[in-house]
Formats: structure tokens, C-alpha cells, sequence
């Protein structure tokens, strides 16, 4: 914040996002409705759902190992 261009456009912005929440019409308040909540167990990543079945891809609790691998990639190519 020691650059006074900066400070500036923020101080404007600033003032801008006051003005629009002063404008805005307050929220309607909400009645009393009877909620039910309900909990899913998943056993498997949900994104694994849609993929039929990938039990091959998951190692079973008798085959889990103990470590894990990190892999990385670096494209180093200058075009």
C-alpha cells in the first residue's frame, strides 16, 4: 500500500462496493420450514461413480501399502 496510484483504485473500488451494498434491499427473512438432513457414505471417490466398475483401480484393505509416490513434470522445451 505504499504506492499511491494503487491506494487510490482500491479507495475507488472501495466506495463503489459500499454504495451498491447500501442500495441493496435487505434480505427477505427466512421462515421456519421443517428440514430433514440426510447423510451419504460414499466408498469411493464420487467422481468414480459414473465410471462403472473401478474396483481394479482401488487395492484392496489386505494389498494397501504403506508409502506413497510423488510424481512430477517438468516441460523444460524453450519454444
Amino acid at each position: 500500500m505504499d504506492r499511491p496510484d494503487i491506494r487510490e483504485r482500491l479507495h475507488y473500488y472501495a466506495a463503489e462496493f459500499e454504495k451498491l451494498k447500501d442500495a441493496a434491499e435487505p434480505l427477505p427473512q427466512a421462515q421456519e420450514e421443517n428440514v430433514e438432513i440426510a447423510a451419504a457414505q460414499f466408498d469411493r471417490p464420487i467422481w468414480a461413480y459414473g465410471l462403472n466398475d473401478l474396483k481394479w483401480m482401488f487395492a484392496s484393505e489386505s494389498n494397501r501399502d504403506t508409502s506413497v509416490m510423488f510424481v512430477s513434470l517438468a516441460n523444460r522445451s524453450v519454444s
